[in-house]
C-alpha cells in the first residue's frame, strides 16, 4: 500500500493508511493581465510559479483510545517542522518535493479510529533524489531530461598538460586560465580574472554566488547566471590563454 516519507520517516512506520490524494497536476502560475480603455485585448505580464499545495488524507487505527491518543501525539511530532522538510511519494520514489504543513489537523475520530488530512504547502518543483555530476575538458551538448529549468553549480579550473609535441614535460602556461568566459545557450557569464594550477572559480546559479578559493568573487563578474533548460544544452568555455580548462557541472533535475 502507498504511502509518503516525510522527514526520512515512512508513514508506515505510525501504521498510517494513505486513504486519498489530491496532487496538482500543475502550480498555479502569477501572471497578470492589465485590461487598457480602447485597446482590444488586454497586456499580459508574466508571472512565476506559485508554491504548490498537495494534500493527503490518512486513517489511523489502534486498540485503545489511550494508544490512539499516543500515537496521534507521535504523528503531530512527526508532521511537525520548523522549515520545509523532504517529502517524497512511494510512487514517485525518483523524485521529492520541500514540503511543510500548514494546515490544523482535525482528527475524525471513532473508537479507536480515526482519519485526518494533511495539507502541504511546496516549493513549486519537484526535484530528483539523484544529484548529477558531468565533468569534462572538452563540452558541448549536455542534456537535462527534467521538464524545466534546472539550477547548476559550476566549477572552473585549471589543469597543467604535458607537451607531446617535444619534450613531454608539464606546461605550466597551459594551466592558467586567464578572463574566461561561459555560454549556455542563451546566457553568457563573464569573469575578469586569473586561475592558476590549484585554484578553483565556482559558480552556484541556484543562490547567485561565485567564490574563489572559499572567497566572494562577484565584483570581477558580468552577465547573467547560465540554467539548464530541459533537453539539450549547448555548453561553451573559452579563455583568453587557450588554456586546459577543466568544467564540472553538479545539478539535479527538476519536474513541474
Amino acid at each position: 500500500m502507498y504511502g509518503v516519507k516525510f522527514k526520512n520517516i515512512h508513514s508506515s512506520f505510525f501504521g498510517l493508511v494513505m486513504l486519498s490524494k489530491n496532487r496538482v497536476l500543475l502550480p498555479e502560475i502569477s501572471d497578470e493581465y492589465v485590461d487598457i480603455p480602447g485597446r482590444d485585448g488586454s497586456i499580459y505580464f508574466p508571472g512565476s510559479l506559485k508554491d504548490r499545495p498537495l494534500e493527503i488524507e490518512f486513517s489511523i487505527s489502534t486498540k485503545t483510545l489511550s494508544e490512539l491518543r499516543l500515537l496521534c501525539r507521535q504523528v503531530a511530532a512527526w508532521l511537525y517542522s520548523k522549515i520545509p522538510e523532504i517529502l517524497v511519494f512511494d510512487d514517485e520514489p525518483d523524485v521529492y518535493y520541500m514540503a511543510k504543513v500548514q494546515n490544523q489537523l482535525d482528527l475524525e475520530q471513532v473508537m479507536a479510529m480515526g482519519r485526518f488530512v494533511v495539507q502541504f504547502r511546496c516549493e513549486p518543483l519537484a526535484y530528483s533524489i539523484s544529484e548529477l555530476q558531468i565533468t569534462s575538458f572538452f563540452f558541448g551538448a549536455l542534456n537535462n531530461a527534467g521538464t524545466y529549468e534546472a539550477l547548476p553549480v559550476i566549477t572552473i579550473s585549471a589543469e597543467m598538460d604535458r607537451d607531446t609535441e617535444t619534450t613531454g614535460a608539464w606546461r605550466a602556461d597551459e594551466a592558467t586560465i586567464n578572463n574566461p568566459t561561459l555560454t549556455i545557450e542563451d546566457k553568457i557569464l563573464d569573469y575578469t580574472g586569473t586561475l592558476t594550477e590549484g585554484q578553483s572559480l565556482i559558480i552556484d546559479c541556484a543562490k547567485y554566488q561565485v567564490t574563489k578559493a572559499g572567497v566572494n568573487d562577484m565584483a570581477n563578474v558580468s552577465g547573467e547566471f547560465p540554467v539548464l533548460y530541459a533537453g539539450d544544452n549547448d555548453v561553451q568555455l573559452v579563455d583568453t590563454n587557450n588554456s586546459r580548462r577543466h568544467l564540472t557541472i553538479t545539478y539535479r533535475e527538476r519536474w513541474l
